[in-house]
């Protein structure tokens, strides 16, 4: 999970970079979700480590509790996103494409590096997880490679708030998807403190 952890951390310094060069919205709330998958790999991590010491209620606390920062950060980037999106789709902005595509497509292949780590050395529910995040922001890597090369062939600076709009939607998809976990994580740790009779 370090490795993973690592590499998170270099496609969100290379997306945000990205960003700056390319003045794209999309890249931006794509950079967002990577934050996300940083704190669900920590989460992750911090689990392994500790997994000899701690319980499996505790095991589902600290999981609930990386669901909560992930839902707060999730869904404070995705409504500035839709926000600047639905702005930026009535006056758009001129977007830099080369600076755009070559970040998108390194956060992709590292999202797929990522995804070969965990396949070859995980086989749990937090791992199985942790890939599924890691897929989800390789789509959305996938959909601003497409972008990008909107922009060069047509020069259709319009897509990129329309994909900005799109990832901020499939961030709250995200969001949702999270709090049902979260919930259900809550649950099961509250069921597990009952004393049995």
């Amino acid at each position: 999970y370090a490795y993973v952890l690592f590499i998170s951390m270099g496609i969100l310094a290379v997306e945000i970079i990205g960003w700056w060069l390319s003045n794209s919205l999309s890249l931006l709330g794509d950079s967002g979700h990577v934050a996300a998958d940083a704190i669900a790999i920590s989460v992750a991590l911090l689990i392994s480590i500790r997994v000899r010491r701690q319980t499996l209620r505790q095991a589902r606390a600290t999981r609930t509790f990386g669901f909560a920062i992930q839902i707060l950060l999730l869904a404070v980037v995705g409504t500035w996103v839709l926000i600047e999106g639905v702005m930026r789709f009535f006056e758009p902005p001129h977007i830099f494409p080369l600076p755009l595509f070559i970040a998108a497509v390194m956060g992709g292949v590292a999202n797929l590096w990522q995804v070969s780590l965990l396949e070859g050395g995980f086989r749990n529910f937090t791992a199985h997880g942790t890939r599924a995040h890691l897929l989800s922001d390789f789509v959305t890597s996938v959909g601003v490679v497409v972008g990008a090369i909107v922009i060069y062939i047509a020069d259709w600076h319009v897509i990129d708030p329309i994909l900005s709009i799109a990832i901020a939607l499939f961030i709250f998809y995200q969001v949702f998807r999270l709090f049902a976990l979260a919930n259900r994580e809550r649950k099961r740790t509250r069921t597990d403190s009952t004393p049995r009779r």
